[in-house]
């Protein structure tokens, strides 16, 4: 690769893919068919049972540019119909959320940093915002939670600058900035 070539930026598409046996060959050979000197394609199925994922690897043997699989199979409940969704949600809501909330209350009530516990942002928020960020987490197929470090990195490699964050978790409230040398 030559200087020049490491000065012009990558720039990644990135696919979600879930049962798209029918039009992943169409998406692939457009994002091949950019014209930016440098671009990567990374294809994420979140556990298809068609055959889209050998229609990536097939696609990727062939191409000038690289082409990345990435399989998630973890996602169970965002799979299931939109009812047993809900319900599940609620119920992790209800089991998991809620109590260690609760717990991260008490703790704080008594003087002493909740910090340590699973899920102390939760403990001044209702049942209704723990159910629809449970929802959010585990009844959506793409959803990834990032720490600070995680979100920063993820802020700076896409040209951000001077980001700042919120106090404190969850770490999803940031500002930055992006230079702009045009008009």
């Amino acid at each position: 690769m030559t200087d020049k070539a490491v000065d012009i930026p990558l720039v990644s598409v990135v696919i979600p893919m879930y049962q798209a046996e029918a039009w992943i060959t169409d998406t692939l050979a457009s994002a091949a068919a950019q014209t930016h000197p440098r671009v990567e394609t990374i294809v994420v199925d979140d556990g298809s049972l068609d055959q889209g994922a050998d229609l990536v690897s097939v696609f990727g043997e062939s191409a000038e540019r690289p082409v990345r699989l990435v399989q998630t199979t973890n996602n169970v409940v965002s799979r299931l119909s939109a009812k047993p969704r809900s319900i599940v949600a609620d119920l992790i809501a209800g089991v998991v959320y809620w109590p260690l909330a609760r717990v991260a209350r008490l703790v704080e009530r008594t003087g002493r940093d909740p910090s340590f516990l699973p899920l102390f942002q939760y403990r001044q928020r209702s049942f209704y915002v723990m159910r629809n960020d449970a929802f959010d987490r585990f009844g959506t197929r793409l959803e990834k939670r990032y720490s600070q470090k995680e979100a920063r990195n993820l802020l700076e490699r896409v040209g951000l600058e001077n980001l700042m964050f919120v106090e404190g978790p969850p770490w999803w409230v940031a500002v930055g900035w992006r230079r702009c040398d045009g008009p």
